[in-house]
């Protein structure tokens, strides 16, 4: 059941943490995190995760919540878990990869160093551990707080941290981060960006498909011609019976007929219309 703070709580919360400014509630320093970068975001985190374990149930609400905006939400659950598993962060922070028993000294030899094996057995080991709202924190707000050796590309690292969010409890406001990261480079002039198009575009999940048509028109193709095909690989494997509107509106704000080939796909989708929709494997 939710539980709610009183006025009494709040104080009590706010002189624990030392926040000595009434306009310092948690929802202030919440809106106040999101919106900064850099050491202004780790200084405005760290002042939240003062306030200690009192503070996680609020925080574990405001996470919980599908109404709250997707960043407020991020903040709240990275705090609560800094929190509540502190020691854990530290200690994956300061792992010694190289003494990881599958890690292979061999890898370094490698002009690009041991990232092409090593990014995989980061995902695989932060699986294990499930401290998903930190790798969360990391692909989005690149706090760089990972282990520093071996040296691996912060690309590679975002990377890694990302792929062990999929299908985890925060996949949600992973694919928002991912997105984020999308319109921020737009003109896709980092080769980073392309990976992300592709984390969403093989994300499984229609909560993406509304964004990639949205910027279809400016995804990187080899030839114009293969734009259309592309969309509709999109709808195709991402679509579900409540899109059909979304999938029409689209062709039809372009001036365009839907494709021959996407008719009987929409078909079958209004055929399904009102059915729960599946989680894939």
């Amino acid at each position: 059941m939710k539980r709610y703070w009183t006025f009494g709580a709040v104080v009590v919360l706010m002189a624990q943490a030392g926040f000595g400014d009434p306009e310092d509630s948690v929802r202030t320093l919440l809106e106040r995190a999101a919106a900064a970068t850099g050491t202004n975001y780790v200084t405005a985190r760290n002042q939240l995760v003062m306030a200690g374990s009192n503070a996680v149930p609020e925080l574990a609400a405001i996470s919980s919540n599908a109404a709250e905006p997707w960043q407020i939400r991020l903040v709240a659950g990275v705090v609560a878990e800094r929190i509540m598993r502190r020691d854990d962060i530290t200690a994956l922070i300061n792992y010694d990869w190289r003494k990881d028993p599958d890690y292979d000294v061999n890898w370094e030899v490698n002009r690009e160093g041991p990232m092409l094996h090593l990014a995989p057995l980061v995902t695989k080991r932060c699986r294990a551990r499930g401290l998903w709202w930190h790798y969360a924190e990391l692909a989005w707000k690149e706090t760089g707080e990972h282990a520093p050796k071996p040296r691996m590309r912060e690309t590679s690292w975002r990377g890694a941290y990302t792929s062990a969010c999929r299908w985890s409890p925060v996949y949600d406001l992973v694919l928002k981060v991912v997105q984020s990261r999308v319109r921020n480079d737009i003109g896709f002039n980092n080769w980073e960006t392309r990976g992300d198009l592709a984390f969403l575009e093989n994300s499984k999940t229609n909560a993406v498909l509304p964004f990639l048509l949205e910027i279809s028109s400016q995804v990187p193709v080899a030839d114009e011609r293969d734009r259309p095909e592309r969309v509709v690989k999109w709808i195709n494997t991402l679509a579900a019976p409540q899109d059909v509107p979304l999938i029409e509106e689209y062709y039809k704000r372009r001036g365009e007929e839907v494709p021959p080939e996407l008719r009987s796909r929409l078909k079958a989708l209004r055929e399904r219309a009102g059915a729960p929709a599946v989680t894939p494997e």
